[in-house]
């Protein structure tokens, strides 16, 4: 399963908003090149096309490759999909279901 991840250099202005199998793996092999401690904000289910749609709806702040400035907008897409997120884990841990099932077509775009 792909997750979409945002993770925030932190004590900067940018996130990176990318694609990866394993979200904490990946923010461990961003932390050893980087000069800023880095902190993931949040990741969900998605593919390609979903991180497409991401990078899209937030090129008018992309800053280099998948970093993202950070905004305003960009945190309450953030926080909405954290909300949203927090919301099936709960639906998902009370009825033991499958989670890809739970998530298709519950969180905002």
């Amino acid at each position: 399963m792909n997750f979409i991840y945002f993770i925030e250099a932190v004590d900067t202005d940018y996130i990176k908003i990318g694609r990866a199998n394993n979200p904490d793996k990946r923010l461990k092999g961003l932390s050893t090149g980087s000069p800023h401690t880095l902190k993931l904000l949040l990741f969900v289910p998605g593919g390609s096309e979903q991180e497409k749609k991401i990078h899209e709806k937030f090129a008018h702040l992309r800053s280099n490759g998948e970093w993202f400035r950070k905004s305003p907008e960009l945190m309450k897409y953030i926080n909405d999909n954290r909300k949203a997120f927090d919301f099936i884990e709960s639906i998902y841990l009370e009825s033991s279901g499958d989670l890809r099932s739970t998530v298709n077509g519950v969180l905002p775009k």
